[in-house]
């Protein structure tokens, strides 16, 4: 049987409060912890972050203002902002992401979200879609990204939490080279949202 994917458990504090622990492959851990607080809420934006350190013990966050709760759900999509006219992703830059997306050599199984700006372009990957998804968002924000002319694509279904996430950290379109849920399509709809199924293949009945 094949298998190559390293999945740990990292234990996760900011300012001494402990949140819950990651199931994660442990890299990119910076990304994932800053990725995770503003998509949930906790920081409005990555100037908030003063330091993230890993050590044996877990991955610490320290910030510059009083920790926010984690927003509920219902707060996380009413407080998402509606995005006006978002460019049309091109049809050469779509197949750009596909292509670094069947490039990418990580571990077996897992899953890989590509995200791509004017600034450049990354794969990461985790053994859970959202943490992918969460280290990619973390990348970008931490590298000041032009977010509003930066897209994702995953390698799994494209679900509301994974469109929550982009539209909290202000990234207007999302692809997937499977589908998107019912929830994601209605959500993406009235937040002015694009997002993109079945790249690189038509869709199956």
């Amino acid at each position: 049987m094949i298998n190559n994917m390293h999945e740990t458990i990292i234990p996760f504090e900011v300012d001494g409060h402990e949140m819950p622990a990651f199931l994660c492959t442990p890299d990119n851990l910076h990304e994932l912890a800053v990725g995770r607080l503003l998509s949930s809420g906790v920081i409005r934006a990555v100037s908030d972050v003063r330091s993230v350190t890993v050590d044996e013990s877990g991955l610490h966050v320290r910030l510059l203002k009083e920790m926010r709760a984690p927003e509920k759900l219902e707060e996380r999509i009413s407080s998402c902002p509606h995005f006006g006219e978002v460019e049309v992703l091109p049809a050469a830059k779509v197949n750009e992401m596909l292509r670094a997306l069947l490039r990418f050599t990580g571990s077996f199984g897992t899953h890989r979200v590509v995200v791509m700006s004017p600034q450049g372009t990354e794969v990461f990957e985790d053994v859970a879609r959202h943490n992918a998804a969460d280290k990619a968002i973390g990348h970008a924000v931490i590298r000041g990204w032009d977010l509003a002319r930066t897209a994702i694509l995953t390698s799994g279904r494209l679900s509301l939490e994974i469109a929550l996430k982009c539209a909290t950290a202000g990234i207007p379109t999302a692809a997937t080279i499977k589908y998107c849920s019912d929830l994601a399509e209605l959500f993406a709809k009235d937040k002015g949202m694009r997002l993109l199924p079945y790249v690189g293949k038509e869709p199956t009945p």
